[in-house]
């Protein structure tokens, strides 16, 4: 896999430091290092930014603090198996309400002074079906949904049949629905969701990637959003996003009376 802008690394040799500057300027680029233990010890703004909280605020902390637990242990396992093999590995996932391509490589534990991985994540490309197993990519079937946690998983399914441009009548058909049920999931979304027509549904959708996965790959995933649902976000997140808003109120200037 290539992701966009990405300059040469080494699949198999490691990262040497000397690559982060050049990383961490790569526009739409979230570069990350983890150690052994998987505690992000570098990061630039672009994946804080992804996180939701100050880069000096994500550094020392793990999956399972950020993400919910099915999420987060679903990452850890790929990750894991990086550190083991020693080979470059890539994935999809959909977070952050967006469809996200990852690569990760271990990095040169001479030069970094301990064992870890380097971590890239940008958007995905906005081609439908661009990814599949074939490809070699790993899906995460767990998702991280935000602002479309707010829709069952029939509406979810139903905006991927509509960000594929499918009729109400041929959603109906490969959902095994009738066509009155798509209707009420369709009116369902956009009073959700805020779209008022079918073109800024499908504009929405579109935008965040959601057609870039294959049929297969959306139902793991919608299926998938049952355990991340289940699973509460972390209560250190909740601390870190309170640290965080605290400092950025303190350090308004205050208001002339």
């Amino acid at each position: 896999m290539n992701l966009s802008n990405e300059p040469t690394l080494p699949d198999t040799d490691g990262v040497k430091p000397e690559a982060l500057a050049t990383l961490s300027g790569i526009s739409g680029l979230g570069t990350l290092v983890r150690d052994d233990e998987l505690r992000v010890r570098w990061c630039d703004k672009t994946y804080a930014a992804l996180c939701g909280i100050p880069s000096e605020y994500v550094i020392g902390t793990t999956l399972k603090d950020l993400l919910p637990a099915p999420a987060a242990e679903e990452r850890e396992a790929f990750l894991r198996g990086v550190l083991t093999s020693g080979e470059a590995r890539s994935a999809v996932q959909f977070g952050n309400d967006k469809r996200l391509l990852c690569r990760v490589l271990p990095i040169d534990e001479t030069a970094f002074g301990y064992r870890g991985l380097l971590c890239m994540i940008t958007e995905g490309p906005l081609t439908e079906g661009a990814t599949d197993a074939r490809n070699g990519f790993t899906l995460m079937r767990t998702p991280c949904l935000d602002d479309l946690a707010v829709l069952t998983k029939s509406e979810l399914r139903t905006m991927y049949d509509i960000a594929c441009g499918r009729s109400n009548q041929d959603t109906a058909d490969r959902q095994y629905r009738s066509v009155r049920t798509i209707e009420n999931h369709v009116e369902s979304i956009h009073k959700k969701l805020r779209t008022g027509t079918r073109s800024a549904l499908v504009r929405l959708a579109t935008e965040r990637g959601v057609h870039g996965f294959s049929a297969e790959e959306w139902d793991e995933i919608v299926d998938g959003s049952t355990e991340t649902r289940r699973a509460a976000i972390p209560e250190t997140k909740r601390a870190l996003q309170a640290m965080a808003a605290d400092q950025a109120s303190d350090s308004k200037p205050a208001a002339l009376n």
